[in-house]
């Protein structure tokens, strides 16, 4: 946790370093460019991202394979350039992620009681194969973002801008899938009970399962993007660029257990989220922007 403070506070020292830096290596000046630097400090736009995304689940007892989402993030700004090349804006938006995980076999084995008749331990055996997992977060995010734009005509110029996202999750799903069989094994006689599903070890089962993601209520990352803009007119710029987010830490609410189990009985399957050490974002894409500057 120190070390996610650590980050977060040298990333946003940087940034403004950065911008305060340029902005006195460039002093504002006259702008050859109709309507000039004085007329463009204050804008309102838009910003949408086409990317793909991925939620990194670590350290799960078994080897997971996992394939990327895509997804569509948008958010409004506000910004107010404080010189001719830097300035900070603010914004709101909707941040989704998604990600799938898939394990071809799944095995655990440990000890329990059976009270059916008398209490009598036993070995259960859990077998998978098969199982697939959709994760799907999003948040509601307030991003915070120092501009940097270096100029190169009456029109075209160039931009970098980076900073933090503060995030709040307003989706946390995941669907899971797969097949189980349910074995036990009493040491006492010896035998191995399979394929009985009226004694509660069925062969075969198919299972999926609905269920929410325990994701931490407040989270952050690092938002970066860079690219070209080019003004349409006197008031309107477009932008378009790379888009870069990760997340600064662990997302997961889950406190994981050595003695996790994806799946215990029938139709019991659990997230991949919750037997992991921690779980992070990461997402590129595009960036495409509109901004109008207040007259």
């Amino acid at each position: 946790m120190k070390t996610d403070k650590i980050k977060t506070r040298i990333t946003i020292l940087s940034l403004v370093i950065f911008a305060l830096t340029f902005s006195a290596a460039y002093p504002q000046g006259t702008d050859s460019r109709k309507g000039s630097a004085n007329k463009e400090k204050f804008y309102l736009g838009i910003v949408l991202s086409p990317r793909q995304t991925s939620i990194v689940n670590k350290e799960f007892p078994t080897n997971l394979t996992s394939k990327k989402g895509n997804s569509m993030n948008f958010a409004f700004e506000a910004g107010y350039f404080f010189s001719k090349f830097a300035g900070i804006s603010f914004g709101a938006g909707f941040n989704p992620y998604s990600s799938q995980l898939s394990l071809g076999s799944y095995n655990v084995r440990y000890d329990t009681i059976d009270n059916d008749i008398q209490p009598e331990s036993y070995e259960m055996i859990v077998d998978g194969k098969n199982i697939v997992e959709d994760q799907k977060v999003a948040f509601l995010s307030v991003p915070v973002s120092i501009h940097v734009k270096f100029p190169a005509g009456e029109k075209l110029g160039f931009f970098i801008k980076g900073g933090i996202s503060f995030d709040i999750p307003i989706v946390k799903s995941y669907n899971s899938a797969g097949t189980f069989s349910y074995s036990g094994y009493y040491e006492a006689y010896p035998i191995t009970l399979t394929d009985l599903p009226l004694y509660g070890f069925p062969s075969n089962q198919s299972t999926s399962v609905n269920g929410s993601l325990n994701i931490k209520s407040f989270c952050m990352s690092l938002a970066a993007s860079g690219g070209a803009t080019f003004y349409v007119n006197e008031s309107i710029q477009l932008a378009l660029g790379l888009h870069f987010y990760k997340s600064l830490g662990n997302i997961s609410g889950y406190s994981p257990k050595s003695t996790f189990r994806l799946s215990s009985v029938k139709n019991d399957l659990r997230s991949f989220m919750a037997g992991s050490s921690s779980a992070n974002l990461q997402a590129v894409g595009l960036s495409i922007g509109v901004k109008y500057f207040l007259r």
